[in-house]
């Protein structure tokens, strides 16, 4: 009766990996999320986007070019900040998702930036860096394995309006930042 009681509680201690399908929907709401961020950062930057000419490529493709890379970075700067400071982005928050380590402690700032950076990888080739978790104990893309950091499924119980609102607080200090502060910083007013 001993070995019961002590096989549940080593079942309840394990974290909880996230499957494909929760992870795929929370992902969903912050390419939502992100989208509406990356228009403004578009609209935003589409202003002063004649400060990076190139004089041997033409103009459409250094527009293409800039857009893509603002995207990119975007996108970077936006799961950086998410992972890093929260441990989780809206979606993922949504649904009861937390990112950590292996350790399952919280990602330190290079883990957050490298899950970033590598995450789109994983997505391409229709999702081929996702089939791996079928395979793997820990339900790893390929970004969480080389960052070493994993996708849990959080006990804590979630107020859905709260996180919206929060969330959107969040995204729109973000917006009122990048229109309000970073322009008066770098004279482009003057």
């Amino acid at each position: 009766m001993d070995i019961n009681n002590s096989n549940e509680k080593l079942e309840y201690d394990r974290p909880n990996y996230a499957g494909f399908l929760r992870r795929l929907f929370s992902y969903l709401i912050d390419v939502v999320c992100f989208n509406i961020l990356v228009v403004i950062v578009r609209l935003y930057f589409g202003v002063f986007s004649a400060l990076f000419k190139f004089p041997s490529i033409n103009l459409n493709t250094q527009l293409l070019i800039i857009n893509r890379l603002i995207d990119y970075f975007s996108y970077v700067l936006y799961f950086t900040f998410f992972c890093y400071f929260f441990s989780t982005s809206p979606g993922k928050h949504l649904l009861g998702l937390t990112i950590l380590t292996e350790e399952n402690k919280k990602p330190n700032l290079f883990a957050s930036i490298l899950r970033s950076l590598l995450q789109p990888f994983s997505m391409l080739l229709f999702g081929i860096g996702y089939v791996g978790m079928i395979k793997n104990p820990k339900k790893q893309a390929w970004h969480e394995k080389i960052a070493k950091t994993v996708t849990v499924i959080s006990r804590k119980p979630r107020n859905t309006v709260k996180i919206i609102l929060f969330y959107f607080l969040v995204v729109a200090s973000m917006i009122a930042f990048l229109i309000v502060v970073i322009p008066i910083k770098n004279n482009y007013f003057r």
